[in-house]
């Protein structure tokens, strides 16, 4: 970040946001929004739920409770936050190859959600996307992680994206900055084994068409691809980050 150069001052203040410029970080700019004086103590809590849901075992928190955390913040914060929950039929309408074929093997069927925060007064300056990897669970597929150091046990953290945006999301919903609309996307599903699953060679469609051949079943990458190509408002955001822990 001390490489970073700002488009325009930023100090922090209530409903400011500023655009990022980030040197050799895979990405070109990264939008910031102000939260004031208020952040720090909404922050500490949020940060809680970040911390909930990645400690949850794969037996608990699976992608239809995932979905649940998300319309439970859009509830909560309802005059500024609204929850869309895709399930597998919906999904297949749209033609999300790539999601639906990391999901194909658990019998925890998929849920694509898309959180969306809107000031109140719809007056809106700026807009962003925040994608966060949702796998509640990741064995690696038919390239199951195997041997020393490949911590299977742990592949319950890969849904660690989601939770962290899922914070972010709760924060917005109790400070209610103006002039900014923010969406976050979350594939969550499973990676497991079946003989419904992918398998190493096999070709996928996402839904904007782009073909995909796997070529190693313990990728996540086909989600976070699915969710980028799945964005329900891709032309008219201005900027873009992906959260992955």
């Amino acid at each position: 970040m001390s490489e970073a150069t700002a488009e325009e001052d930023f100090t922090g203040k209530t409903g400011q946001s500023v655009v990022l410029r980030l040197a050799g970080q895979g990405f070109k700019r990264v939008g910031l929004i102000g939260l004031g004086q208020s952040a720090p103590s909404t922050v500490a809590a949020s940060r809680g739920l970040g911390e909930e849901l990645v400690n949850s075992p794969a037996n608990v928190l699976t992608p239809a409770v995932l979905a649940e955390e998300a319309s439970k913040i859009a509830s909560t914060s309802s005059d500024v936050f609204t929850a869309t929950v895709l399930d597998v039929e919906k999904c297949k309408e749209l033609k999300m190859g790539s999601y639906l074929g990391v999901a194909a093997a658990s019998t925890n069927p998929p849920h694509f959600i898309h959180l969306c925060y809107k000031p109140t007064d719809g007056n809106i300056k700026r807009k962003l996307a925040i994608v966060g990897k949702g796998l509640t669970f990741d064995s690696g597929g038919y390239n199951i992680k195997t041997g020393p150091g490949c911590n299977i046990e742990l592949m319950k953290f890969d849904m660690g994206g989601s939770a962290a945006i899922f914070g972010a999301a709760k924060d917005l919903g109790q400070i209610k900055p103006p002039r900014v609309e923010v969406h976050f996307i979350v594939a969550a599903c499973e990676n497991m084994i079946s003989g419904t699953g992918m398998r190493p060679g096999d070709i996928v469609t996402a839904s904007n068409g782009k073909t995909i051949e796997l070529m190693n079943a313990i990728n996540g990458s086909f989600n976070t691809a699915q969710e980028t190509a799945e964005n329900p408002n891709e032309r008219s955001l201005a900027h873009a980050a992906l959260v992955r822990w």
